[in-house]
């Protein structure tokens, strides 16, 4: 593909979605003053996108923009051991084994399990079946409980360079649920507060969404559906995190998972990207009342990006991946969950 029609694609499809929310947040930044947390693989890009936009308005951050190494999966293994955290991770659905949700959603690695022994041969659904996987949890991993212990130090070392001395942490990504930010508040008692495009709303953690504070998929809303497709495009260079160790040198150390295909090849998510800081340039020199206008009637084409038969969108459609293995999922393609396309 490409590069100057993925830009041309991200400009115009992207642009007016993804544009407008780093505009904003750019502006909450400056007007907060906290430590930021782009979180997550798409808080990469959305980092660059936050710093393109602070660039143009001339100003700098007053506190420090940090992407920040997270997933679900680890900060879930992190509970292990903590009673009274593993019901978080518990609420989300899942369908299979023991064993399944431990490497699923638990990032739990083949030593882990090896420690481990055997599990329970039996199915399980979740939330339905919560109390009782909570208690097989518990038991089984108990021989690990040490070792997540000290993973749980290891990780409040590296989230305390970003908090430093100040009080509270603004995590920004695609959002939804906002488990991540829940996470890292429980786990660490940290004082967080979220910015997301689109929030589902709970009352356990602080947070607004720019497009949608009360965010559900299939309630009608095509840009919520498209959260995942989001979340692709905007995708860092490296696969979900896992696990974290010290090398031979104490520095810390990430382990990630596979790589989706979007990932491996990382230059077309620059190129959309690239599009994306053009709309955000010709954005700048329009007032606020003609930038609404243009959003709202613009951001209309990215529900079309699933209907684009351009020979670039085929072929993003057809890249465009995201891991959800903590629902028992591996890897699925966000365009297979749109209604009126397979």
């Amino acid at each position: 593909m490409k590069y100057k029609a993925l830009r041309e694609l991200g400009y115009i499809m992207l642009g007016p979605v993804i544009g407008p929310f780093a505009i904003s947040c750019a502006k909450k930044v400056i007007e907060d003053g906290v430590s930021t947390a782009f979180i997550s693989r798409e808080g990469f890009h959305l980092r660059r996108l936050v710093r393109h936009c602070l660039s143009g308005f001339g100003h700098q951050a007053t506190a420090p923009l940090h992407h920040v190494a997270a997933s679900r999966a680890f900060l879930f293994k992190l509970t292990l051991g903590k009673e009274q955290l593993l019901p978080l991770a518990l609420s989300h659905p899942f369908e299979g084994s023991v064993a399944d949700l431990l490497e699923g959603r638990f990032a739990l690695s083949p030593s882990d399990m090896a420690t481990i022994g055997p599990t329970p041969r039996v199915r399980v659904s979740l939330p339905r079946d919560a109390e009782l996987v909570a208690g097989i949890i518990n038991n089984i991993t108990a021989p690990i409980h040490a070792e997540i212990e000290g993973k749980r130090e290891i990780y409040r070392e590296y989230i305390m360079t970003f908090l430093g001395s100040r009080k509270n942490l603004l995590c920004v990504d695609v959002g939804f649920a906002g488990t991540i930010q829940r996470l890292l508040s429980d786990i660490y008692n940290i004082k967080t507060q979220g910015y997301y495009m689109f929030f589902s709303g709970s009352d356990a953690i602080k947070a607004d969404g720019f497009w949608s504070s009360d965010a559900k998929h299939g309630a009608g809303d095509a840009l919520v559906d498209l959260s995942l497709v989001l979340e692709a495009v905007l995708t860092a260079p490296t696969g979900q995190l896992r696990d974290v160790r010290r090398d031979d040198s104490g520095k810390i150390d990430f382990l990630y998972g596979p790589l989706t295909r979007v990932q491996d090849e990382f230059h077309i998510t620059y190129a959309l990207v690239d599009g994306v800081k053009d709309f955000i340039d010709a954005a700048a020199c329009l007032g606020d009342q003609n930038i609404d206008q243009i959003i709202d009637v613009r951001k209309n084409f990215l529900i079309q990006l699933r209907h684009n038969r351009s020979r670039e969108a085929e072929s993003l459609r057809c890249l465009l991946e995201v891991d959800d293995c903590i629902s028992g999922n591996g890897l699925i393609r966000p365009f297979q969950f749109l209604p009126g396309l397979r």
